[in-house]
């Protein structure tokens, strides 16, 4: 089995089986080369526009360069993503780098509804300095068995393309990639297990977000929310449902329909109350509501059931309004 590649850096995941099944490439030059030609044309497309993709703003470029170049000319010289300069430091922050593994027994595209699908075991893209959105709608008809990795990015609003576009039968994601607006069609989005989308900047969830139907977590934490759509109740998670660190201050009502498998974490919120009949909540794990600003419990609270445990810890209510069924009956006075 040969790998030479014609330039191109190559790393090869070698395991001690008699035969290697799987090959993962490193791509960071504008030289491409693989055996499936699908792939490769699809590469060449995200290279050829990635220089069209726009810098991140206020963003300093003089971190390139030695500190001897003060000059800014030659930056603005070889603007081009992609280019022969022999500094590497250059070549590694000025590029679009995408990490992909492919089966190599494994045919070069699926049929799925009609639609030629290309195949990938898994996908990584990220670049240091530009805005990768407009690169994310041109994955067209792209199916992925593994996960897809587009953390430490720049894209501030995630293609709508995308989510219609691309089957993912693993993890998407999308940590810490600064997106401030999600797609209106982010619930009819194709993801087998986990979705991460901690450490954006969402202030609003799209009213598809209802639609959504995930085996594993939903990770919303660390961002930027104040409210939750009325669909938000229809959702249905099969394992942990994140919304800790935000700044959440109400829920919708019908939240007690919401389908949650593993632990409900509204911990570090701004919740002043919750809704009524909010004991009819079902949940497969643990609620975790500490570090709000609650001051009240809807009547019939105590009647909540929860599999885990129920953390209402550091919170403003008076022990006087908590009605806690009795834990010891009292006994009868002959």
């Amino acid at each position: 089995m040969t790998h030479a590649l014609f330039g191109v850096t190559t790393i090869l995941e070698k395991l001690n089986f008699p035969v290697v099944n799987k090959l993962t490439f490193e791509i960071h030059k504008k030289e491409i080369f693989d055996n499936n030609i699908r792939v490769q044309k699809l590469l060449c497309i995200l290279y050829e526009n990635y220089k069209y993709c726009n810098l991140k703003p206020d963003y300093d470029n003089s971190w390139y360069y030695n500190s001897d170049n003060d000059s800014n000319d030659d930056f603005n010289d070889n603007n081009s993503p992609i280019n022969d300069s022999s500094d590497d430091s250059v070549d590694d922050y000025n590029n679009l780098h995408i990490i992909y593994t492919s089966s190599i027994k494994r045919k070069e595209w699926i049929n799925i509804n009609n639609y030629e699908y290309i195949i990938f075991d898994y996908l990584k893209i990220y670049s240091f300095t530009r805005d990768i959105s407009k690169l994310l709608k041109l994955l067209k008809n792209v199916y992925i068995t593994g996960n897809i990795d587009l953390s430490d990015n720049y894209i501030p609003q995630l293609p709508e393309k995308f989510c219609k576009d691309v089957i993912i039968r693993g993890d998407l994601i999308l940590t810490n990639s600064c997106i401030i607006e999600l797609p209106c069609n982010i619930g009819d989005i194709r993801v087998g297990r986990h979705l991460y989308l901690d450490y954006n900047l969402i202030q609003i969830l799209p009213k598809s977000i209802g639609n959504l139907k995930i085996s594993g977590d939903l990770d919303l934490s660390n961002n930027k929310l104040h409210s939750l759509p009325r669909t938000f109740g229809h959702i249905q998670i099969g394992n942990n449902l994140n919304l800790s660190c935000n700044f959440i201050t109400t829920l919708p009502r019908n939240i007690i329909r919401i389908q949650v498998g593993g632990d409900f974490k509204l911990q570090f919120n701004e919740l002043y109350f919750l809704p009524e009949n909010f004991e009819r909540i079902q949940i497969g794990n643990n609620l975790e509501l500490q570090y709000n600003k609650l001051r009240l419990l809807p009547n019939g609270f105590y009647n909540i059931q929860v599999s885990g445990n129920l953390n209402l810890s550091h919170n403003y209510i008076l022990e006087k309004v908590i009605l806690l069924p009795p834990l010891i009956a009292k006994k009868k006075v002959k």
